[in-house]
């Protein structure tokens, strides 16, 4: 995964996608990129990736999440087989505080320019309106 940062300095640096991140590399904005942002700004960074074979448009950052996150449809839509689902049944608590039951967690394969990673997701049986939440696991 990236470690996406911004930086608070004077001259803050950026990588754009001309160049490749390497493994726990930030990912900084210019202030002049910040123009059109209301300061100071609690915008969700939604992203795309590659993951097990297909894009995904709508995956949220969320750096306060301690897994890795796919709805069990979204799971179904990948182009990749579905993998061999672990059965655990660790409950997660949602946005709104509300216990949640996992379906089980399933390794994916997740591309971003030239880096590729596997990685564990938490399958859900919920409408989500993101392709998937990617936390700090």
């Amino acid at each position: 995964m990236f470690l996406f940062q911004a930086k608070t300095d004077q001259n803050p640096t950026i990588t754009t996608s001309e160049n490749t991140l390497q493994k726990d590399e930030a990912l900084t904005f210019r202030e002049h990129e910040t123009i059109k942002l209301d300061m100071p700004h609690d915008d969700a960074l939604v992203i795309s990736l590659n993951v097990g074979g297909t894009i995904l448009s709508k995956i949220l950052v969320d750096t306060g999440s301690a897994v890795n996150i796919i709805s069990q449809k979204t799971l179904r839509s990948l182009e990749q087989p579905i993998p061999k689902i672990r059965r655990e049944a660790a409950p997660l608590t949602s946005f709104k505080g509300r216990s949640i039951p996992s379906l089980g967690i399933v390794i994916l394969t997740v591309k971003a320019c030239d880096l590729k990673q596997e990685t564990d997701f938490t399958i859900v049986n919920l409408p989500m309106p993101f392709d998937a939440i990617v936390g700090r696991p």
